[in-house]
């Protein structure tokens, strides 16, 4: 009704103009008020209607977005991760290398794992469709979520699994680029993309440390600072790792990758003594820290052989439980 008010109020007439004693004049002029005055009201009725019209479908194009985003949100939490709490890669690497400035595209394959990390398939697309990812990267310029898409595809011999596709940069900077994959459930999935340069690079000058049990004075093996070169394990990766480090002061009988990127410490012999891991449930880890004494947070997601060291690092190695490692260090 407010419309109609303010169409009525500007409408044009002749109201104003009086000519005494004519009275067809006045006569005309009045019926051609009324005449517009109504003209004006229609107008005015057919311009709500289409308006109301309009507001009517907006509503209702809202209120299927809303109604399909809350059933897809209602059909992500009423999901039962019970049987599927973990997550695992499905015939891909956790950690795969690109040489800097190859163009192209890498995949990531992930899929459910039961509570002993047993691979299993989704039981339906809902359960990939639910999961969310990030980036974390080493270098100023590194990989981004725009950067990928994400797809659901089914598996053999029946199931699902989530792949993700990240197209290349040449300008990504050398260094690991960790792609963490969360599931409402808790569940996660670290996977490295390896920027490798395409020479060796100079090496690290750093603080070595090596511990049992603890990263305790009494319980300390080896505290050196020296200058770590990318070749002391011997990967296809050519920036100086936290592998690196801990090979250039003790010997690395055993590991399970055949050194490449996706080693892991399973034996390690510091001066006359082998440490094997799963012992006592004791298993070799590392971190590294910063000048301030913090823990980078990419080395405690990736493996000791994608993460790129620096001048003035230090880097621990334990051999103990999991979850041992500090936050800092003095």
């Amino acid at each position: 009704m407010l419309l109609i008010e303010e169409e009525m109020q500007v409408a044009p007439h002749d109201s104003g103009r009086h000519f005494p004693g004519d009275k067809t004049e006045s006569s005309v002029s009045v019926l051609h008020a009324k005449h517009v005055r109504k003209e004006n009201i229609e107008m005015s009725i057919k311009k709500n209607n289409k308006m109301l019209r309009r507001a009517g479908i907006l509503l209702l194009v809202l209120g299927i977005i809303f109604s399909m985003g809350s059933a897809a949100f209602a059909a992500q939490t009423d999901l039962d991760w019970t049987s599927v709490p973990n997550l695992t890669t499905y015939n891909t690497p956790f950690n795969q290398v690109v040489t800097q400035g190859k163009n192209g595209y890498v995949e990531f394959k992930v899929q459910a794992a039961d509570n002993n990390y047993k691979p299993l398939l989704f039981p339906s697309a809902d359960y990939p469709n639910a999961l969310s990812y990030s980036w974390l990267h080493q270098g100023e310029e590194g990989y981004y979520s725009e950067d990928m898409t994400s797809e659901i595809i089914s598996a053999n011999p029946s199931g699902y699994i989530a792949k993700y596709s990240v197209n290349l940069r040449p300008d990504v900077d050398i260094g690991a680029n960790v792609l963490s994959i969360t599931s409402p459930a808790g569940g996660y999935l670290d996977l490295g993309l390896i920027v490798n340069p395409k020479s060796a690079q100079p090496d690290a000058n750093v603080n070595i440390r090596i511990y049992h049990d603890s990263v305790s004075a009494d319980n300390n093996l080896v505290s050196v600072t020296k200058s770590v070169n990318c070749d002391a394990f011997g990967s296809e990766v050519n920036y100086p790792t936290a592998i690196d480090s801990v090979a250039s002061v003790a010997q690395i009988p055993d590991n399970t990758a055949e050194h490449s990127v996706n080693a892991y410490i399973t034996q390690l012999k510091v001066g006359e003594t082998l440490y094997v891991g799963g012992v006592n449930y004791k298993y070799w880890m590392y971190g590294v820290y910063g000048s301030d004494g913090n823990l980078k947070p990419i080395s405690s997601k990736i493996g000791g052989e994608a993460y790129m060291i620096e001048d003035g690092d230090t880097v621990v190695w334990l051999y103990g439980t999991w979850g041992s490692l500090p936050s800092s260090i003095r």
